[in-house]
């Protein structure tokens, strides 16, 4: 009787620490999830040993269902650029520096990361920030 009460404190308290924040959601777009929010993003490709051989950071500003901008920093003046991209399902389309059809492989409120292989294995992080 005392280990099926134990098993029972064990369970309840996995499930009321679990806060919706920290649980994932769904891995598909919703509809206008991304229009006129910014991310900060960091793109890596790796080599066929899964080391880094090439890391960019810059921001994404969406602007509405098919619009946005690309926006690099660091430099003398931010570089901006207009792009197109195109969600569907868990696939994000851009058409841009960081072109690609990007697979979403884990996503949460403020979190999303994407994967493409370009020919080589890259990843997308995209953190929300407004």
């Amino acid at each position: 009787m005392k280990k099926v009460f134990l098993l029972i404190i064990g369970i309840c308290s996995v499930f009321m620490s679990c806060s919706k924040e920290d649980s994932p959601q769904d891995l598909t777009f919703l509809e206008d999830e991304l229009v006129q929010t910014t991310w900060k993003g960091k793109q890596k490709i790796f080599s066929d040993d899964d080391r880094v051989i090439f890391l960019q950071e810059f921001y994404i500003k969406f602007q509405d269902e098919t619009h946005a901008w690309f926006i690099t920093t660091g430099k003398e003046e931010n570089e901006r650029v207009p792009f197109e991209y195109k969600v569907k399902d868990k696939m994000l389309y851009l058409y841009a520096h960081v072109r690609g059809n990007w697979t979403l492989i884990k996503k949460n409120k403020k979190l999303m990361v994407l994967q493409d292989f370009l020919p080589q294995r890259s990843t997308l992080t995209l953190e929300k920030i407004d």
